[in-house]
């Protein structure tokens, strides 16, 4: 997983967030690809499921007409909430992306803004694409894709989703 992930899931694991109750995520890139947005949505994906350390509940996605902008806001059993937004029509040329993320916790909050020199900025890093760096599991790929399916679902028919019993 990407430095910029990693770091806040230490702080989470070893306590010093307390319980995540809101997560505001944005990633401005410039990728056309559908297979590079799916792997982009599935690491976005895993870094908030695992942040929240609770079953989701519920979900809803919507997105323009070509894919390029998609928004989901995520529910889970704890009542913590989720919102990210993907933007895949990122034309400046430097940096190469804009990632922006909140987590507020029970006890803290962490902060990141790839643009700012306190938030592991690096030229080197930013010049190049956006990489996902992600290892999952079969059973959390599994997991993630049933939820990729869901929330393709919810932009189609425009209803919200709900889940029951365990998925990661």
């Amino acid at each position: 997983m990407r430095t910029e992930l990693a770091y806040p899931l230490s702080l989470i694991d070893e306590g010093k967030l307390g319980i995540i109750e809101f997560t505001r995520y944005s990633l401005s890139v410039n990728e056309q690809k559908k297979e590079k947005k799916e792997r982009i949505l599935i690491e976005t994906l895993a870094f908030i499921l695992y942040s929240h350390k609770a079953q989701l509940s519920s979900l809803k996605a919507s997105s323009d007409s070509l894919g390029n902008v998609l928004l989901v806001t995520l529910q889970f059993d704890n009542q913590s909430l989720a919102n990210l937004l993907l933007n895949f029509t990122h034309r400046q040329e430097t940096p190469s992306f804009l990632k922006k993320f909140e987590l507020a916790g029970s006890k803290a909050m962490y902060q990141y803004d790839s643009i700012q020199k306190n938030s592991f900025y690096s030229n080197f890093i930013l010049d190049d694409p956006y990489q996902v760096e992600l290892t999952l599991s079969a059973e959390e790929q599994d997991g993630i894709t049933d939820i990729l399916k869901k929330i393709y679902w919810s932009i189609n028919e425009k209803k919200e989703v709900h889940f029951k019993g365990a998925l990661l």
